[in-house]
This record gives structure tokens, C-alpha cells and sequence, in this order.
């Protein structure tokens, strides 16, 4: 498939910004962590709720390689960014140190979208001119430092809830 040069440059912003969005959230439990240890006392499953994401992360980059290969990047991509958004979502809610274990290994699923757009930005470049587009999608790796520096202080300020889920904080009663 050949598409333009024209194409291609707004393709791979989106793919690269759309990968470090979700690098953001594959890396969230780690960023915040200190805060996650005073607040739910994950104690004894520090380690493991720190290590959930790296591993599913490494891992979930086989099946969805596969099935960005089989139902393209159109479909894959958002889902995945759905699965990371809806992790965080659920880290907001976290009482207890299995469920963050198991919300960790959901975010796992964010380090997938570098296989979906590694897919989508080497379909349309030929062997040997692809390492451009694949080392600027790399770049979306910053987005865990740029999301725990976000992240940060927010969670300093109003807490992790209210952070991670905006608007958690308000309770609408009937009038």
C-alpha cells in the first residue's frame, strides 16, 4: 500500500501521541505509587501491583501484534486506548491490594499500542525506510515521564481519586 508523504506525517503524530497517552497510563502505578502505599496500604503487594503492568505489558504486545494484523490499527488502536483509559478509570477506585494488582495488569495492556502503531507505520514504507517514523513513534515513550510529572502534583493536590477520575469528588444530591 503506498500512501503520500502528505499522509504519513499526520499519521504517525497520531499514532506517536496516541502511544505515549497510553505509555502514560501503562507507567501510572509506578508514578504513583508512594501515594497508592499511604492511601490503600498496598504493603506486601508492592512489588507485585508494580510489576503487573511491565509484565502483561511485555507480553500483551504477542496477541495484539496479532490481531492488529488481522483487524488493522483502526480497530486495535482504540481499543487498547479504551482498555488503558477505563484502567485508569478503575485505579481511581482501588480499595484493596488485589484489585490493584489486577487493574496494574489491565494497564499492562497500554505498552500494546506500540505493536498496533509500529503495524499501522510500517504497512506503508518499503525495508530500509522505516526507521524514521519507527524511531519517532518511540519517542512516545516520554509519555510516562510527562504523565508521572503531570500526575504528580495533581495527585498531591486533590488526591488520587479525584485525579485519576475527574469529578469523583462531587456528590449531586436531589433538590
Amino acid at each position: 500500500m503506498t500512501i503520500s508523504a502528505a499522509r504519513k506525517a499526520p499519521i504517525t503524530a497520531l499514532a506517536t501521541s496516541g502511544f505515549a497517552v497510553n505509555v502514560a497510563a501503562w507507567t501510572l502505578v509506578g508514578a504513583i505509587e508512594p501515594y497508592l502505599q499511604r492511601q490503600y496500604d498496598i504493603g506486601s503487594a508492592r512489588e507485585v501491583a508494580l510489576a503487573a503492568p511491565l509484565v502483561v505489558g511485555a507480553l500483551a504486545c504477542v496477541p495484539v501484534g496479532a490481531l492488529t494484523d488481522r483487524y488493522g490499527a483502526r480497530l486495535t488502536f482504540p481499543l487498547v486506548s479504551i482498555v488503558s483509559a477505563a484502567s485508569v478509570a478503575t485505579l481511581a477506585m482501588v480499595h484493596t491490594a488485589p484489585a490493584l494488582v489486577l487493574v496494574g495488569a489491565a494497564l499492562g495492556i497500554g505498552a500494546a499500542a506500540f505493536a498496533v502503531g509500529a503495524a499501522a507505520l510500517t504497512r506503508s514504507d518499503p525495508p530500509g525506510r522505516r526507521g524514521r517514523r519507527l524511531s519517532t513513534l518511540g519517542g512516545g515513550i516520554g509519555g510516562a515521564a510527562i504523565g508521572a510529572e503531570l500526575v504528580r502534583p495533581l495527585v498531591d493536590q486533590v488526591g488520587v481519586r479525584t485525579a485519576l477520575l475527574p469529578g469523583s469528588s462531587v456528590v449531586l444530591r436531589p433538590s
